[in-house]
């Protein structure tokens, strides 16, 4: 935060590099995820998912957000919406791509979408 202008200094939220920039910052291995495929690869994975949404179910058309995504059970994957708990329940990966941002500020690092390392089950077991 500190060390760069990518969190919400001068307006609400946070650019795409963000989460890059945290996830180095400590020490987590961040990897875009750029298709449909990759993302269902990843949730299989166990990998926790940053995921940068436009407007449907969990943002406006005025307004981004991101939310976390974790597990592939059938092809839904469990959200964390930490702005809306209520949303937080298991949604269709396909839905949820669909509904991925393609703002300027939310690609800056390249995607909308970011696996994270270690991941959820290295968290677990260890």
């Amino acid at each position: 935060y500190n060390n760069t202008n990518e969190f919400n200094k001068y307006q609400k939220g946070s650019s795409g590099l963000a989460i890059i920039y945290a996830t180095n910052h400590f020490g987590i291995e961040c990897n875009k995820i750029t298709s449909l495929s990759k993302l269902n690869e990843e949730l299989k994975k166990g990998k926790i998912v940053f995921a940068a949404m436009a407007n449907g179910i969990f943002a406006t058309p005025w307004y981004n957000h991101v939310i976390v995504l974790y597990g592939n059970d059938n092809g839904k994957t469990y959200v964390y919406d930490p702005l809306t708990p209520s949303k937080n329940s298991k949604y269709s990966i396909d839905v949820i791509w669909s509904q991925r941002s393609v703002d300027m500020d939310d690609l800056k690092g390249g995607a909308s979408f970011y696996s994270l390392s270690p991941s959820i089950n290295w968290k677990i077991n260890h």
